[in-house]
């Protein structure tokens, strides 16, 4: 287990720096590593126990080699790992923190800001498999 944590904290720091291309799975995201090795982290939801990772790690043959659950009490200590990771993730790949600037920088503006011929569509679930982004 340390060294899947080690390499967790790894993938956190590399995401951190927007030097990690994840790929949006259902229920989570993948990466490519070296010698056709991946790496998955999928999130469940679980009505009052919070959520379930599921970090599992493949060789180059696609042969799973190490896997943790967090819904295993064993496991807990991946949780906190697999949490922050997710999180790292998600605002990466979804533009947050490059969303909420333009917003502010918008806000504090003396422009006019709105557009009166503006509809709100269908909001889309952060954990829509539907989305095809660009980037």
């Amino acid at each position: 287990m340390e060294k899947l944590i080690k390499i967790l904290n790894l993938l956190m720091v590399k995401t951190a720096k927007k030097e990690a291309v994840w790929v949006k799975e259902d229920n989570g995201f993948s990466i490519k590593l070296s010698n056709n090795s991946y790496l998955t982290i999928n999130r469940y939801f679980e009505n009052y126990n919070g959520n379930i990772y599921v970090v599992d790690l493949f060789n180059e043959n696609g042969y799973k080699i190490l896997s943790a659950d967090t819904s295993n009490e064993d496991q807990n200590v991946i949780y906190e790992f697999a949490d922050e990771l997710f999180y790292a993730i998600t605002n990466v790949y979804y533009k947050v923190n490059e969303t909420l600037d333009g917003i502010i920088a918008e806000l504090d503006s003396n422009q006019l800001i709105g557009d009166k011929n503006f509809q709100v569509s269908k909001p889309k679930n952060e954990a829509s498999d539907d989305d095809d982004l660009p980037f």
